[in-house]
């Protein structure tokens, strides 16, 4: 049975979510390879560079506390915040969104830590 496209897809706002949403995990591992790397000496990673960031803010980074945030990472459509800043310190940091162009997909930047995820259909 073939349904009409727009009861397949999904709507764009819970599309922009769900593409958030599979970044959390991928910060969580950042977390991990950031602590790995400081902890072998190599402190010149960029993760390990976002670890000694955070930790120089005073927010402690632990792979548990990471990890339970990655799975609590739940925005709302409007109130959208940064994979990043709430894995590393826990903060719901908005979001800034960019329009599609010819060049790139739509974006979200986060103006605290820098962070840039492609929202777009992939």
């Amino acid at each position: 049975m073939n349904m009409p496209a727009a009861e397949t897809d999904p709507e764009p706002e819970e599309a922009r979510v769900a593409a958030l949403m599979r970044h959390a995990p991928l910060e969580f591992a950042r977390v991990v390879y950031g602590l790995n790397d400081r902890a072998n000496g190599r402190a010149g990673s960029m993760a390990a560079e976002d670890v000694a960031r955070t930790v120089r803010q005073g927010a402690p980074v632990t792979r548990e506390r990471a990890e339970q945030r990655a799975r609590s990472y739940l925005p709302v459509f409007g109130h959208e915040h940064c994979p990043r800043c709430w894995v590393f310190n826990g903060i719901k940091s908005p979001l800034h969104f960019r329009d599609h162009t010819e060049d790139r997909p739509e974006s979200a930047v986060c103006r605290v830590c820098g962070a840039e995820y492609s929202t777009g259909p992939e």
